[in-house]
């Protein structure tokens, strides 16, 4: 149920080791293009929703010693709600999984870190607007998507995202939320 979208040919992988996975044995690995431009990776999922519809959303992440995000490389979890044209009419995301993030230990190497979706942007701007856990669908809404985001720079810099038992989870509103 999950689409991938790429920005120059970036690749997102489904990997397989019950050993390394934070649930199961499946999660995903993502990383950037090395295409010389800043580029973003990853996969999407939509699912039907409307105005007043609540969602509360995380998943889990990973980086390997191995293969540590590295240079300005950063990933994300997003929520965004969009009308039937796919327009964006409202944003949330997940701390950023940075290099700066991983040298101050917010971040470790090596270890699954719960990312809960709790940063509310403005669509224009990006600029962090609110902090909240309710995600609340606004007028318009069609559709709810979940996404997890990879933003290679430009400079090719190495390092990948693991993600795993990512969840979106209505806890207000109908079905297809609140229609008044």
């Amino acid at each position: 149920g999950w689409n991938t979208y790429s920005g120059g040919g970036g690749n997102v992988l489904s990997e397989t080791s019950a050993a390394l996975a934070h649930g199961g044995t499946n999660y995903l690995k993502a990383y950037q293009a090395f295409i010389g431009s800043v580029n973003y990776n990853g996969v999407y999922q939509d699912n039907l929703s409307g105005p007043g519809a609540v969602y509360a959303a995380d998943g889990w992440a990973y980086t390997a010693a191995s293969d540590a995000l590295a240079g300005q490389n950063a990933a994300w979890i997003e929520v965004t709600f969009r009308d039937a044209s796919a327009n964006i009419l409202a944003s949330y995301r997940s701390a950023l999984v940075t290099t700066n993030a991983i040298a101050a230990g917010t971040f470790p190497k090596n270890t699954w870190i719960d990312l809960p979706v709790t940063n509310q942007y403005d669509p224009n701007t990006y600029a962090i607007t609110n902090h909240t856990s309710a995600l609340v669908a606004p007028a318009r809404t069609c559709f709810v998507r979940c996404q997890v985001t990879f933003q290679g720079d430009a400079a090719g810099s190495a390092g990948s995202v693991y993600f795993d038992d990512l969840t979106l989870t209505q806890t207000a509103g109908g079905p297809q939320g609140n229609w008044n």
